[in-house]
């Protein structure tokens, strides 16, 4: 069993990357590679930003990083995912994923910012109750 790299297309032809398991010739997410899929997916769909783009290797614009960041930060915050974890699940390294934790933190001051992260906290908890 290995880790591999899922790659991910946009609709521009931009690549993103998410992390597999692969066990004998049939590819599976692990855990924390599914929860990080999840948690991109929903990040992509009430920011706008393509999944490619938060999933990207490349930094992107703003709105791609400031999408990207949040998602980062949701992993370590709902599925308790340490810096290590949420660098590979991103493809970033520790410092990275700390500046984008911080970043976030700081942005929630900003009421309107908070209360969109809170309803995505609150909705990735209940997923991942859920059996």
């Amino acid at each position: 069993m290995f880790l591999n790299a899922a790659r991910i297309a946009g609709a521009d032809g931009e690549r993103g990357t998410a992390m597999l398991m692969v066990t004998g010739s049939r590819p599976q997410f692990s855990a924390a590679g599914r929860q990080a899929l999840l948690v991109q997916m929903a990040v992509a769909e009430v920011t706008g930003v393509e999944l490619a783009r938060i999933c990207g290797a490349k930094r992107g614009d703003s709105r791609s990083a400031l999408a990207r960041q949040t998602a980062m930060y949701l992993c370590h915050l709902v599925f308790r995912m340490n810096r290590a974890q949420v660098g590979v699940a991103f493809g970033r390294d520790r410092k990275t994923v700390c500046h984008a934790l911080e970043r976030i933190e700081e942005l929630r001051e900003d009421v309107e910012f908070d209360r969109m992260l809170a309803w995505l906290e609150s909705s990735l908890s209940r997923a991942e109750d859920r059996p």
